[in-house]
């Protein structure tokens, strides 16, 4: 990754003189551009054009120091532990661990409430999760979301990611397409788990067709308060039942 940094800052960074592709278009844009419309564009080239300046004077400082799978650091008698557990949401995902205090801060390797994978490593991802709960942590700091007090939402994590993949193995076992596999992985039960708003979206949506179910009791005591207003109970039934 280092050798690639120089690289990348000399594609991103141009002299003032030279503006790149983007601030050209808006340039050209602003030409014809009017009111709220040119303001933005203005505003958007004095921000692009500073971004220009900085990074023209942009120098790479790389590490001076690094490891491959642990790293203990003593800071005032207190260890720290940064580990590179294997491979998970990214290729380098490292976990710093406090042993003393029992504590585990996971970055992005965990993600609450519901996990966030891109261009991830799912298969690996699995035993890197079950390395992570065998520190003896037991307290986790994930990289978004709520402070965790147990390894439950992780071993959650785990379960889904082992489900998925197992699921996708069978099917490509099968010559099944990519997309033929897309569609037949059934990942119910961890929706149910993760997307707590789902059920209750799916509530709504059958109340919508089919009405708000309502016991015997309760609906007696809308009949008797029809009653008492003297609405006829016919009108009451005939409006509940109206679609």
């Amino acid at each position: 990754m280092d050798q690639n940094v120089p690289r990348f800052a000399k594609v991103v960074t141009s002299p003032t003189g030279n503006p790149s592709k983007e601030l050209a278009e808006m340039r050209a844009q602003l030409a014809s551009a009017r009111d709220d419309a040119a303001a933005k564009l203005r505003d958007n080239i004095a921000r692009r054009e500073n971004e220009q300046r900085e990074l023209a004077s942009f120098e790479y400082a790389p590490p001076t120091l690094t490891y491959r799978d642990e790293l203990r650091l003593d800071l005032g008698g207190r260890e720290v532990r940064i580990l590179h557990l294997g491979r998970g949401n990214t290729p380098g995902d490292s976990v710093l661990f406090l042993p003393a205090d029992k504590l585990a801060i996971t970055g992005d390797l965990v993600v609450a409430p519901v996990p966030y994978a891109f261009f991830s490593y799912p298969v690996e991802w699995i035993e890197t999760l079950r390395r992570l709960t065998r520190l003896g942590a037991t307290t986790y700091v994930p990289g978004h979301g709520p402070i965790l007090r147990d390894d439950a939402y992780i071993q959650d994590v785990i379960a889904l990611l082992d489900s998925a993949t197992r699921q996708v193995n069978d099917l490509a076992a099968r010559n099944l397409t990519a997309d033929e596999v897309r569609k037949q992985i059934d990942l119910a039960a961890a929706k149910q788990k993760f997307c707590a708003g789902d059920p209750e979206r799916e509530s709504r949506a059958r109340r919508s067709v089919h009405g708000v179910p309502v016991d015997g009791t309760t609906w007696r005591e809308i009949l008797d308060a029809a009653a008492k207003l003297g609405v006829d109970p016919a009108r009451v039934h005939a409006a509940a039942t109206a679609g």
